[in-house]
C-alpha cells in the first residue's frame, strides 16, 4: 500500500486471519495483472481502477477512498453532466 494510505476493514480481523485489499479503491489506471493469491472469492485478476467497479460499490466505497479518487469521481461526474 502506498505510504498513508488507510485501510478499513468492514468487520473485525482476527489475529494471523488472511485479509483481501481491494486495489481499485487506491487507483484509476485501468492496469490489470493476474492475482494468485489462490482465495475462492478471487476472480484471479487486480484491477487497477476504482472505475471498473460498477456504480453501486464506487457510491459504497467512496468514503473510503483517498482524496485523488474522490476528485477524479467528482471530475467524470460533472463531465457526464450527473447531479448526484
Amino acid at each position: 500500500m502506498r505510504k498513508g494510505t488507510n485501510v478499513y476493514a468492514w468487520r473485525a480481523i482476527r489475529q494471523g486471519e488472511d485479509i483481501t485489499i481491494e486495489y481499485r479503491l487506491n487507483a484509476f489506471t485501468d492496469e490489470c495483472w493476474d492475482c494468485a493469491c489462490g482465495s475462492a472469492q478471487c476472480s484471479g485478476q487486480i484491477i487497477g481502477s476504482f472505475f471498473a467497479l460498477d456504480s453501486v460499490l464506487q457510491q459504497t466505497y467512496l468514503p473510503y477512498t483517498p482524496a485523488f479518487i474522490r476528485a477524479e469521481h467528482r471530475c467524470r461526474r460533472l463531465t457526464a453532466g450527473s447531479p448526484s
